[in-house]
């Protein structure tokens, strides 16, 4: 299933976290203020960064990141599904990160979005809605092969969206040269679990 602007409406099942915006085109742009986070448990320090420095999250050094950042180092994993599951339905759309951008919508919050017309695709994440992320290595149930997911958290710890790191079209496990090697090196910078201001970008 893919995600289209017509027919998705996510702020009525899933609120504040993953919504449809039909009228993108109407979104404005809105700067990064600076903000503090807390720490959670198991996870790396995520203090965030004015949106024009030029520092990088070093998790030894206490170098600072956002969620922005995150999302950027999110692209070199290359093919994804994206998932969003209500409990009463599950969408999902394999694409990549690629062109993913920033908008405000008024009154509701500051969005990354990746829209691609010609995959069906129209996904919207409300930055103020994700709390951290949590990037779990598993296991195939089809196959003996490890699976990748980074998982989006919302202020309750509950997954609000998910970024399944996808394999060669016509394989299963086969993974392009560098993905694995992007998914572990998001691991190796931020932890299992990273937490994320959210009043950074709250309207």
């Amino acid at each position: 299933m893919a995600f289209t602007a017509s027919t998705l409406t996510w702020s009525a099942v899933v609120p504040n976290v993953v919504v449809s915006v039909a009228q993108s085109h109407r979104l404005c742009a809105k700067p990064v203020k600076v903000a503090k986070l807390s720490v959670g448990r198991q996870s790396r320090v995520v203090p965030i960064r004015a949106s024009n420095s030029t520092d990088t999250f070093d998790a030894d050094t206490g170098a600072t990141a956002n969620l922005k950042e995150f999302l950027s180092d999110l692209k070199n994993v290359g093919r994804v599904r994206l998932i969003v599951n209500t409990g009463m339905g599950v969408l999902e759309s394999v694409t990549t990160l690629e062109g993913l951008f920033y908008h405000t919508l008024p009154g509701k919050g500051e969005y990354a979005n990746v829209i691609k017309a010609e995959e069906n695709v129209d996904f919207h994440l409300l930055l103020s809605s994700v709390s951290g992320a949590r990037l779990v290595t598993g296991k195939s149930m089809r196959g003996d092969f490890p699976t990748y997911t980074i998982r989006f958290l919302n202020a309750e710890k509950e997954v609000g969206a998910s970024v399944f790191v996808m394999w060669k079209p016509g394989t299963m496990g086969d993974y392009d040269n560098g993905q694995v090697d992007a998914y572990q090196s998001l691991v190796s910078k931020y932890a299992e679990e990273v937490s994320f201001a959210t009043t950074e970008y709250d309207i």
